[in-house]
């Protein structure tokens, strides 16, 4: 009997933890979704496209991006769930952020090259952040991978 009820525990705090987790990856997608929205402006910008069809393609992308942040987070919510049955949801919650913070690396670094980025002291800084925040979250999954918590 009390196999049961401490079962039921550990998915309801699985459940509340999960949720409370998914908000951190989802702000970070957020920022991946306006980042590769100001991508698409900018790749619309150098790419000769008619200044007519502009406006519906960027509502396209906004659209589309939407609705894949939207799918990620509740895909985020239920790996953070199962992982939270197993014990492992800090493991899961720090690889999901970093390879978000990753992905929103590559979309900044994407944009220096087609000029949607000046180059400047704060970009640079703002980079090299994501690129330190990435690397330790990748180190201590690495490091806590076997353990349960």
């Amino acid at each position: 009997m009390d196999s049961i009820i401490e079962k039921e525990r550990r998915k309801a705090h699985a459940m509340l933890l999960s949720w409370l987790l998914t908000i951190l990856p989802s702000l970070i997608g957020l920022a991946l979704w306006l980042s590769l929205r100001t991508l698409v402006a900018q790749l619309l910008i150098i790419s000769g496209i008619s200044t007519w069809s502009w406006d519906a393609i960027q509502t396209f992308a906004f659209l589309s991006f939407g609705l894949l942040w939207l799918t990620s987070v509740f895909f985020i919510q239920f790996k953070l769930y199962n992982s939270g049955i197993q014990g492992q949801i800090w493991n899961k919650f720090m690889l999901i952020n970093a390879v978000l913070i990753f992905l929103l690396l590559f979309s900044q670094v994407a944009l220096f090259p087609i000029g949607g980025l000046q180059f400047s002291t704060s970009e640079a800084l703002t980079i090299l952040g994501e690129v330190v925040i990435a690397a330790m979250l990748l180190f201590f999954y690495r490091k806590t991978r076997s353990r349960r918590i």
